[in-house]
């Protein structure tokens, strides 16, 4: 029981004891300010609890993320230590992006592209065979 209660209850007794004669005014009024004081007390605890129960949901998320984050960061760790590793990463972006350097699926030759020049409809050659850098020359008839 809170201190808030204890007094309240404290109060109801002394009221009690007085033998408030709760058919005049002024018993009427100090009966209804404790049942009042008691129905906020009641209010306050259920909130204190509602409290303690968020806080313990709060807690238990918080544990959760930390774990989520943790496996995050382990799987970017890992993919930034495979990063090069793949065969199929033949192409380089230089510091501000504007170059691609891709090689020659045909003959090996790395040819330099500016990446803000491609687009859909793009189709390089490249400089050394004359084959497309994206496509298939055998199987340009669809």
């Amino acid at each position: 029981m809170s201190k808030l209660s204890e007094k309240i209850s404290y109060l109801r007794g002394l009221a009690e004891g007085m033998n408030l004669d709760t058919s005049k005014n002024e018993g009427k009024l100090l009966s209804e300010v404790i049942d009042a004081l008691e129905l906020a007390a009641k209010q306050i605890n259920y909130v204190e609890e509602s409290l303690e129960d968020l806080s313990d949901y709060v807690e238990d998320i918080d544990s959760d993320l930390a774990e989520v984050e943790e496996y995050i960061v382990d799987e970017e760790d890992d993919e930034d230590d495979n990063c090069c590793d793949h065969d199929y990463y033949d192409d380089e972006y230089d510091e501000d992006d504007s170059e691609l350097v891709y090689e020659c699926p045909h003959c090996g030759k790395e040819v330099v592209l500016d990446s803000e020049e491609i687009d859909m409809d793009f189709d390089p050659k490249c400089t050394e065979c004359g084959n497309s850098l994206f496509g298939d020359d055998d199987d340009d008839e669809y």
